[in-house]
C-alpha cells in the first residue's frame, strides 16, 4: 500500500535566512532522478540505532526460545529412554 504524504513548510524570514534554511534542508535525488527538496532526516533523523537494537533484540529472543525448544526435545527424549529402562 502507498504511503503518500504532502508536508507544508513555511519559513517566515529574510531571504538570506531562507536561502541559508533551504540550502541545509536540500537532500540528494532519489533513485530514480526525481528532486528531493527537503530531507526531513536533517531536522529529526530517523532513530536507525533503535530501529537496529529492536532487531538484534527480536533475533536473540527468538535464538533463545528456540534453543529452549531444543532443550525441552532433548529432556523429553532423554526422560522417554529412562522410563524404557526403568520398565
Amino acid at each position: 500500500m502507498p504511503n503518500h504524504i504532502t508536508n507544508r513548510l513555511i519559513i517566515k524570514a529574510d531571504n538570506q535566512k531562507v536561502e541559508k534554511v533551504i540550502k541545509f534542508l536540500k537532500g540528494k535525488p532519489y533513485d530514480n532522478g526525481s528532486l528531493r527538496y527537503i530531507d526531513f532526516n536533517k531536522i529529526v533523523p530517523i532513530p536507525y540505532y533503535n530501529v537496529w537494537q529492536q532487531e538484534m533484540s527480536g533475533k536473540a529472543e527468538f535464538a533463545k526460545a528456540e534453543q529452549n525448544r531444543k532443550i525441552k526435545i532433548e529432556e523429553a527424549k532423554a526422560n522417554l529412554e529412562a522410563e524404557k529402562l526403568n520398565a
